[in-house]
């Protein structure tokens, strides 16, 4: 299980509107953050490696930029990993 907070350049965490950013690891599973930012995936695989991505721009929202972020994790049996949407651009 990999379980985790989204949070913004800085450190905070996000309180985004619902269904508002997904987060998935690689083409293995994918969800929703909840309303405090928080996330929890549950997957298989052999990799001893994956990459977690979480983006904005979901849901019926208008939005000024779109922000994502990605890390790379060692994968257990169980991961605590936040993200940080640290890239964004303006749309």
């Amino acid at each position: 299980m990999l379980t985790g907070y989204v949070v913004g350049p800085h450190g905070e965490h996000s309180a985004p509107l619902p269904r508002s950013i997904k987060v998935r690891v690689d083409t293995l599973a994918a969800t929703f953050v909840d309303s405090v930012g928080y996330y929890a995936l549950t997957f298989w695989t052999k990799a001893d490696s994956l990459t977690l991505v979480g983006q904005t721009g979901y849901g019926p929202y208008i939005y000024p930029e779109i922000c994502s972020g990605r890390v790379k994790f060692a994968v257990a049996r169980r991961v605590s990993q936040d993200i940080t949407l640290d890239r964004c651009n303006p749309i």
